[in-house]
């Protein structure tokens, strides 16, 4: 369940269930939502309880005062296990996880799943827990307790060297 908690109004506080549709045999738990910076599509990494954890990308549908998710697309391959998504631009998403156990790192994707590719990861300790980014900026990552900004082709402390690092 997606739930939208209004802000102001006559319903001001009180939750409501935002209908998904288009999204076949996707089932899960939703781990993390993430709307586009024009707030027309929504990013949402959603699985878990035996099945594979994938991004999937969908429209944000307002009438009035409803709003619903349509025509979501799997935006990441089968075999990868998400942990976080983040939207590097209007069509660009960042997101973190894993293949397989020893082949982790953040891979960048297009909206509609195209152009799907490794960005580089190393000096991360662990595995990327998750991912923030924002047009014009640079990414940042939660990885093995610390945080870790991408300069280049490398990660590291965002205020210094490897013993800088932010915890």
């Amino acid at each position: 369940s997606l739930l939208r908690v209004p802000t102001s109004g006559t319903s001001s506080g009180t939750p409501s269930q935002v209908a998904i549709t288009g999204r076949g045999s996707l089932t899960g738990l939703i781990r993390a939502v993430r709307f586009s910076p024009d707030g027309t599509r929504i990013a949402l990494v959603i699985g878990g309880s035996g099945r594979v954890v994938q991004c999937v990308v969908g429209t944000v549908e307002r009438n009035g005062s409803s709003v619903r998710i349509d025509n979501l697309v799997v935006v990441t391959p089968s075999d990868m296990t998400v942990t976080d998504a983040a939207w590097a631009d209007g069509t660009t998403l960042y997101v973190t996880g894993r293949t397989d156990p020893s082949d982790y790192g953040v891979w960048s994707v297009q909206s509609d799943g195209s152009a799907f590719s490794k960005r580089p990861f190393s000096n991360l300790p662990a595995q990327p827990e998750s991912i923030a980014a924002s047009s014009g900026e640079l990414p940042w990552v939660a990885s093995g307790g610390g945080v870790f900004i991408q300069r280049s082709n490398v990660w590291s402390a965002p205020f210094g060297g490897i013993d800088a690092t932010v915890r």
